[in-house]
């Protein structure tokens, strides 16, 4: 060997085996994290295996990241490799390989093994790992973990190397993420002569709950705040130019809140009620008491134009109690307390519960940490509430042109099927902001939800509206679920912005609900919109999920324990805020 190819020869083996991948990570104060990529041998040709290493320190966080492998070949062309359920697929389109990725210190694991086949063009075969910021593109350059180039030569021997110039360093990442611990591997290459990757990455089962934070307001409590806001918004969309779309509209000044008690002074509970005519006893509205025995009435939004009527409300036990209303005899307050003495309360003995999630590229940033609140937040309320007939059910929508628009899953009471369903989903598609929110929400209020003395309750997660033309048929769909007596929460991913808010807490009002919202505490996925209400406080999503549904079976209001308010905004007294 020449006295040339051995000290390019000991130039490659001090490269491979000192690359540095370091990561510039802000989390209150600087942390380093550095990571050390090394191979099997220094030089290699056609017909061999490629090994490649790679180990991390003692990293004093944890980084959620997203995955992008590639190769640019001889020709410029560069290929993108994507774990699917079918394999490992190459395409043309800049996709992550695997999202939501989460760096953590790891002795030396082995990152890939293939065979370089023969019969391939000589040239420069450049690889590419970047690891970026979890729903980023692998555009900036500062994103990069590490670069490495493959040369297969015309002698068949190829050289794998990495030069100082191919390092690069992350920007910051930031999300406080502690006692996980997560591994993965690169298995064996593929078979058939390719530069195939089988790749194997923890998915959210091992994403620890108790993560993401969230606010949450219940506009009905709050409702002059409430009112003023959606005047705010609706000024100032009718501001906007004439290519705005006009943001659906609902009568709020003449909402009627209706109490109904038992004989005992008890809020009767998801007691089925009846509006009609007193003349001709036409019925104009059905629809249920909440566990509280509370219905607020809508009435232009619910076509009830008369004043005079006659109010008919059962249990599941066949009871009935009749009277007649007047809401023109109605005060300011426009509260009306009905005390139905024949009937008897009972908490409900029932439980459905839906999951409607967007699942769209967007939410990647934080749809696998959502998910894995949301399996814990399943056994949670399965262990707690074995007494309890539970059933769940999980409705994800992307948008039109994508994989699926949206996938429904019937009710079941299986608490393992569900976690299931909610472990298998990704984030993928939308492409432009808006997305099908409206066909995954009438696919879950189109479901056979239980009659009678039953929680029905929904939660609506999402960043985005639906499309403008289908803005007026979402809030539309509020009817239904009022007649089924579906309680839909609307919990606000990050990015959400004024439309989104708009639509889910109009819903959330018209169906008995609250407004939950994510928010930075928690320190994972983008940034979150400062929302628009006079007071909250910041608990953990899961907690604030479970008092939400623990409330509704309860018939009453559960607040958060003191030692559980990580932040609170304004003040509040049982959920109303103090200007109210």
């Amino acid at each position: 060997m020449s006295m040339n190819n051995v000290l390019r020869n000991t130039q490659i083996m001090r490269y491979l085996f000192s690359l540095l991948l370091l990561s510039a990570l802000c989390f209150n104060q600087a942390q380093a994290t550095t990571s050390l990529l090394t191979l099997n041998q220094a030089t290699i040709k056609e017909g061999e295996a490629l090994k490649v290493y790679v180990a991390v320190n003692h990293a004093k966080t944890v980084l959620l990241t997203d995955v992008y492998l590639s190769v640019k070949l001889p020709d410029g062309t560069r290929v993108y490799y994507v774990k699917h359920i079918s394999g490992v697929i190459p395409t043309d389109q800049k996709t992550p390989f695997v999202t939501s990725w989460l760096v953590h210190p790891l002795e030396k694991t082995q990152l890939l093994d293939i065979m370089v086949p023969p019969g391939l063009i000589h040239g420069n075969y450049l690889w590419e790992v970047q690891i970026v910021k979890a729903g980023s593109q692998p555009d900036n350059s500062e994103n990069i973990i590490t670069t490495a180039t493959t040369l297969l030569k015309h002698n068949d021997i190829s050289y794998f190397h990495i030069s100082e110039s191919d390092k690069g360093t992350m920007g910051d990442f930031s999300p406080p993420i502690s006692a996980l611990t997560p591994s993965f591997s690169f298995t064996s290459g593929a078979s058939d002569g390719s530069f195939g990757i089988p790749f194997e990455l923890p998915g959210n089962e091992q994403i620890a709950a108790n993560i993401l934070t969230a606010g949450d307001i219940d506009d009905n409590l709050n409702y002059t705040d409430f009112k003023n806001y959606i005047t705010r918004q609706l000024e100032k969309n009718n501001s906007l130019t004439q290519n705005q779309t006009p943001l659906p509209t609902f009568a709020t000044e003449d909402r009627v809140k209706i109490k109904v008690l038992d004989s005992n002074g008890v809020g009767l509970a998801n007691a089925q009620i009846e509006f009609s005519t007193i003349a001709s006893q036409k019925t104009l509205l059905k629809s249920y008491t909440g566990s509280d025995g509370t219905f607020y009435l809508f009435p232009l939004f619910d076509g009830i134009n008369e004043k005079q009527l006659k109010l008919n409300i059962s249990t599941n036990e066949n009871e009935s109690f009749a009277v007649d209303i007047d809401l023109a005899q109605l005060t300011i307050e426009r509260e009306l307390t009905i005390t139905a003495n024949t009937l008897t309360s009972k908490l409900p003995a029932q439980l459905d519960l839906m999951f409607i999630i967007d699942t769209t590229g967007s939410m990647g940033d934080e749809l696998d940490y959502l998910t894995a609140e949301l399996k814990n937040i399943v056994t949670v309320i399965s262990d707690k509430y074995s007494q309890l007939a539970i059933r769940y059910g999980l409705v994800v929508y992307r948008d039109i042109g994508d994989e699926y628009i949206v996938h429904s899953s019937a009710f079941t009471q299986s608490v393992d099927e569900m976690e299931k369903l909610l472990q298998k989903q990704r984030a993928s598609g939308g492409g432009d902001y808006p997305e099908a929110m409206e066909q995954g929400l009438e696919q879950a209020i189109s479901a056979p939800w239980h009659t009678g003395n039953t929680a029905r309750v929904a939660f609506l997660v999402a960043d985005a509206p639906p499309h403008d033309e289908n803005l007026l048929p979402m809030l539309t769909l509020s009817h239904t679920a009022r007649e089924k007596g579906v309680h839909i929460y609307s919990l606000a991913a990050s990015g959400v912005a004024d439309t989104a808010e708009y639509l889910m807490r109009s819903i959330s009002v018209l169906t008995h609900s609250r407004y939950l919202f994510l928010t930075d505490d928690s320190g994972v996925g983008n940034s979150h919109a400062i929302p628009t209400v006079p007071c909250y406080q910041i608990t953990k999503l899961n907690a604030s999920i479970i008092r939400a549904i623990e409330s509704e079976l309860a018939g009453q209001r559960i607040e958060e324990a003191s030692t559980g308010i990580i932040k609170e905004v304004g003040s509040q007294q049982d959920g109303q805020c103090s200007s109210n």
